[in-house]
């Protein structure tokens, strides 16, 4: 899936039940020291490779960890979060091959997600992140953040793609294989297999957000059943997000997000994943289980 808003909730869902876990209580500071963390693995492609990793180093010395130890057990749980949605929704995505309607894609079918989960989690933005650092408005999707305060001090149009092209530069100056390559033909023949789509198209995400059609909504959300807010388990986190209490039972809700909305389906795997890591973290199981409970089944990645 797109690798914004949706990987962004599911994780800020996650520490929002994490605290009502029985889990270590270093996971929960983890989430709470470092939530920017957390944000920024849980938008990181390929990353859960490092989690179990990184929480078999934070638990050889759990009894002395240190503020760096905190920020990386939050990114493999970012990470976790972000694998628990992305195998959930992924494939189920309406496959390319199968759609007969050109009016159909399943790169659109990911951002009306996304259109969805910026209404229900974040309100259109006046509902903020976990992190102080995360300005979401009601900006956040308008065409050239117009109601935003800053654009009467700068052209927004022009700053957004000189952004984007620092970004994409930043990226590219940091990837290894600029500094292996021999040649400028080595780099060229290197580069397709370490590429990744480093921007958005943002008009397709503000057009499915602020003018949605009827038509793809039923057909991307409705009868896809993405986002219901009914679900015992999406009530948890909203209750928790909006008032910081629920009287729902957060196993109950677990157990019938199952077979419920594809968004409460990946809070249910993201719960199961956490508990499977909290075992492995207090040596309750071995390595390979909690591998394959957080379903990582290649040996190349078991690292």
């Amino acid at each position: 899936m797109s690798e914004h808003i949706t990987h962004i909730a599911v994780f800020e869902d996650t520490t929002r039940f994490i605290n009502q876990m029985n889990v270590s209580k270093d996971f929960q500071l983890a989430v709470k020291k470092a939530p920017d963390a957390g944000l920024i693995s849980s938008g990181a492609r390929g990353n859960h490779l490092f989690a179990i990793p990184i929480i078999e180093e934070a638990k050889s010395r759990k009894d002395n960890l240190s503020e760096d130890d905190f920020k990386k057990l939050a990114a493999a749980i970012g990470w976790l979060s972000h694998r628990a949605i992305d195998l959930q929704v992924k494939p189920n995505y309406l496959k390319s091959a199968e759609i007969k309607n050109p009016h159909f894609s399943t790169y659109e079918h990911q951002i009306y997600c996304d259109a969805v989960t910026f209404d229900e989690v974040y309100d259109s933005g006046s509902r903020p992140s976990i992190s102080s650092n995360v300005a979401f408005s009601k900006a956040t999707l308008e065409k050239d953040m117009q109601s935003h305060p800053g654009t009467k001090l700068l052209y927004q149009p022009l700053l957004e793609e000189i952004l984007c092209r620092q970004t994409q530069h930043e990226m590219l100056a940091i990837r290894a294989f600029n500094r292996t390559s021999a040649s400028i033909d080595d780099w060229l023949d290197d580069f397709p297999e370490n590429y990744q789509k480093l921007s958005e198209n943002l008009e397709v995400y503000i057009e499915a957000y602020q003018n949605p059609d009827p038509e793809k909504t039923k057909r991307y959300i409705k009868d896809w059943n993405f986002y219901n807010e009914k679900d015992e388990l999406i009530q948890f986190v909203r209750d928790i997000q909006l008032s910081g209490k629920t009287k729902i039972d957060l196993d109950k809700a677990v157990k019938l997000a199952e077979e419920q909305s594809h968004y409460a389906q990946g809070l249910s795997r993201s719960y199961r994943f956490i508990s499977a890591a909290n075992e492995f973290y207090n040596d309750k199981i071995d390595k390979n289980e909690v591998y394959d409970r957080v379903e990582i089944f290649n040996e190349s990645h078991r690292i």
